[in-house]
């Protein structure tokens, strides 16, 4: 049985619709049960980290004191996706955000397993349950129609109406304030990238930041995903490198408008 609460937390008011579902040494993990939704075997969801003690955004260089993620379940193989993540300080005001940029095909939009992370296996089984026992249906299986662009669609545009509408926190020095990430990356051009300095990369107009790369794809989906939850706008790009054995999985960083805003974020969070 589910026990659903009222409380207030590090400045998150915390009504019934808040399922809690994990209890960590430093956080304790709910999911919101207005915000669920079925699209026949795929499951969107906010799930809402609130923590005892504000830990470092390593993004923002701002303590946060809770992250809301909207997460995305395909169901017949358990995997997931982060479709973005929204950090608030103990005020509840937004301190900044992050989004996955757009998956191009099937295995893209779901690249993580959930029986490889503890804490998303907790959430997903949590969820899973509540559906049952609340005779909300959903698909198990794979099917010939499975069609991913209009629910990642949907799901994306509740991210920035989310973030559209949260209140934010004004830099206190605006001088001082670290280059950030931006979550948009739609316009950057792979076939046109080269080396702009180092483990940076352009296509001539934008710039990312390579942090590791990988020939197992889960180390280097595991390693992005580790890094989102620091605040990072992480994603794992593809690359076929035959001089150095096939194919291997890139973690990077990313967008910048200049050079100087990669190397200054670069430094900032030792991404070398």
């Amino acid at each position: 049985m589910i026990v659903l609460f009222c409380a207030n937390i590090a400045g998150q008011n915390l009504s019934a619709e808040w399922v809690p579902v994990d209890t960590k040494e430093n956080s304790k993990v709910f999911f919101n049960k207005q915000t669920i939704k079925v699209f026949g075997n795929k499951i969107a969801v906010y799930v809402l980290e609130v923590f005892n003690k504000p830990v470092l955004n390593e993004s923002t260089q701002l303590n946060t004191a809770s992250i809301k993620t909207y997460y995305f379940f395909y169901v017949p193989k358990k995997k997931f996706t982060i479709i973005g993540s929204i950090f608030y300080d103990v005020n509840g005001s937004m301190t900044g955000e992050t989004r996955n940029p757009a998956p191009t095909s099937l295995d893209e939009q779901f690249p993580y397993d959930t029986e490889n992370d503890a804490d998303v296996k907790a959430i997903y089984t949590g969820i899973i349950n509540y559906l049952d026992e609340n005779n909300i249906s959903y698909e198990g299986k794979e099917t010939n129609a499975d069609k991913w662009r209009p629910s990642v669609t949907e799901v994306t545009n509740d991210v920035s109406q989310v973030v559209k509408n949260e209140p934010k926190e004004e830099p206190k020095n605006k001088e001082k304030e670290k280059p950030k990430s931006n979550s948009s990356g739609a316009g950057y051009d792979e076939k046109n990238e080269r080396v702009a300095r180092g483990t940076i990369f352009t296509d001539g107009e934008t710039f990312i930041i390579q942090v590791s790369s990988w020939q197992d794809r889960n180390k280097a989906n595991s390693e992005a995903q580790k890094m989102t939850r620091s605040g990072h706008n992480a994603f794992v790009t593809e690359a076929y490198l035959p001089q150095k054995g096939g194919i291997w999985y890139r973690v990077r960083v990313g967008y910048f408008t200049s050079l100087n805003d990669a190397e200054k974020y670069q430094r900032s969070n030792n991404l070398r």
